[in-house]
């Protein structure tokens, strides 16, 4: 098996001529975008190749793919990629039918055994981006999910059409696992992907205990509603509290809905009493808080919304609390 990660490294022909079966891993529509003029030119090189899609933006783009003889795969396809694998086995280049692509997704039962990642022969991880520290110092970053899907039914929210308002905990042996195989392999910071950290606040709790036991000086990064953070305060004093070697993190509010209207409209449930409450709130020096900028506003809102964030920060800074990172 070969793994090529197209952003950094260059798909060859004479790979895409050995292969049997060619999957794509489409988490994002950029990287839907991008696969595009590779799967075409996969279909070239290789007619014979079986060739796939999985992640996210697969069964979104299910009629699409299937046009291209694509055979699509769900978010959640360990089990159906290792099938769709083994089928090429005895006989090498079988083609799937892919007159209805959507019928393929992965059984239930199959979807939550949930397997370690193994990159062996992606890239180091020192040619991804790294974190710049205040100090001009850089760290290598990982990257790790502790859960799958969203419990939330945002509108804009491309999660929500394939995982209907459901997420599935990553068991925390397989997260740990993955952080202390990116750890070994240079991280220094582990960012987390999930769309909201604390969609499960416990499983949450008992992976960064977890992680902060085995890795002190480990520091990562993760994504939380507005109002989880407000509902959770007291989750991220404890949260603090296993942080006792100075293991930082960023807590990156979703408030890019500040305004109530827009928010109403995309199913968001916080209001903008709530972005103005969340920072003195969550009190904590040592956990720089950054408020994403609105990407959906009325015409004008966003001076004052970005006045008032900076009227945040004014005032924290000055009782010493926190900077609130605005980008």
């Amino acid at each position: 098996m070969t793994c090529v990660d197209t952003s950094r490294d260059t798909l060859t022909d004479d790979q895409i001529g050995e292969a049997g079966l060619i999957a794509f891993y489409l988490p994002m529509h950029t990287a839907t975008r991008l696969a595009a003029p590779l799967i075409a030119r996969a279909g070239r090189v290789n007619a014979s190749a079986c060739l796939a899609a999985y992640g996210l933006y697969a069964p979104l783009n299910a009629s699409w793919l299937g046009e291209q003889g694509v055979t699509v795969l769900g978010p959640d396809a360990e089990a159906d990629l290792l099938t769709l694998a083994q089928r090429q086995l005895p006989t090498p280049n079988f083609q799937l039918p892919t007159d209805n692509p959507q019928s393929r997704e992965p059984r239930a039962e199959s979807r939550r055994r949930f397997m370690q990642p193994d990159r062996v022969g992606l890239p180091p991880l020192a040619r991804y981006a790294s974190l710049q520290m205040p100090d001009g110092s850089r760290k290598v970053v990982g990257s790790t999910d502790a859960t799958r899907g969203c419990k939330h039914l945002c509108r804009h929210c491309p999660i929500v059409p394939v995982y209907g308002g459901t997420f599935r905990a990553i068991p925390i042996d397989v997260v740990v696992g993955d952080v202390r195989a990116q750890v070994a392999a240079g991280a220094e910071h582990i960012s987390f992907g999930d769309p909201d950290f604390f969609n499960g606040p416990t499983h949450a709790r008992r992976i960064v205990e977890a992680v902060a036991k085995e890795f002190p000086r480990l520091t990562y990064d993760v994504t939380i509603k507005i109002e989880h953070i407000l509902r959770h305060v007291d989750m991220l004093g404890r949260k603090a509290q296993v942080d006792e070697a100075q293991v930082g993190r960023l807590v990156r509010a979703e408030a890019d809905h500040a305004r109530d209207a827009v928010a109403a409209c995309l199913g968001r449930d916080h209001v903008e009493e709530g972005i103005v409450e969340m920072p003195a709130q969550v009190g904590h020096a040592e956990q720089p808080l950054a408020v994403g900028e609105a990407f959906a506003m009325q015409v004008g809102d966003f001076g004052r919304r970005r006045q008032g964030v900076l009227e945040i920060e004014i005032a924290d800074v000055a009782k010493g609390r926190r900077k609130v990172v605005h980008g």
